[in-house]
């Protein structure tokens, strides 16, 4: 009996000592802080600020997704190329299946060599079959209004699409020839 309360107290320092060696080992290392918005709004932005910054930011909901960082990294890949009309780092953004959908170089960069792009918001980041996701974005694109869609021809678009990406390469690529994407656009 008298050994009792010795043996319970160094049980119990064995387990503190354990749980703390267990935290330092098993700790993530601290991460990047990931740029993030608050709740999105539709407030206006004066016509010499649009499109707005070209760095991509997480909705908190986008941001606690597992994939953020991966999700992140590619859209801000496919946004700069886009920005810096750099045809072959935009491709390398796309699925080889979405390869088979995608413009030639000579055509993008007419379709694009007027566009910049800002306000880049992952909105959300959903699951779909096959560990594939979708994923929500809004963005606004400034560009001469004779390259705009046909049914919105406006300087500056507010862009809400859902991207299909699928795994390829060790990562995530835009696939533009899946389900592609729901798209809504209204005049800035």
């Amino acid at each position: 009996m008298r050994w009792l309360v010795p043996v319970v107290l160094l049980v119990v320092l064995a387990s503190a000592g354990a749980g703390l060696l267990a935290r330092q080992v098993y700790q993530r290392p601290a991460a990047e802080p990931v740029p993030m918005v608050g709740p999105t709004s539709v407030s206006s932005m004066p016509a010499t600020e649009q499109p707005g910054d070209p760095v991509v930011r997480l909705t908190a909901d986008a941001a606690a997704h597992p994939d953020r960082d991966p999700v992140r990294e590619l859209f801000q890949r496919f946004f700069d190329a886009t920005n810096q009309h750099n045809y072959n780092q935009w491709r390398s953004t796309i699925s080889p299946f979405g390869l088979n959908w995608i413009d030639s170089e000579s055509s993008w960069l007419a379709k694009n060599e007027s566009t910049r792009d800002g306000s880049i918001v992952v909105q959300r980041i959903d699951p779909a079959p096959g560990g594939n996701l979708r994923v929500l974005v809004s963005f606004m694109s400034t560009q001469d209004p004779k390259k705009a869609p046909e049914n919105l021809r406006e300087s500056c678009i507010r862009w809400h699409l859902v991207y299909s990406l699928v795994r390829a390469s060790g990562g995530f690529k835009i696939d533009f020839a899946r389900e592609q994407s729901t798209t809504q656009m209204e005049k800035c």
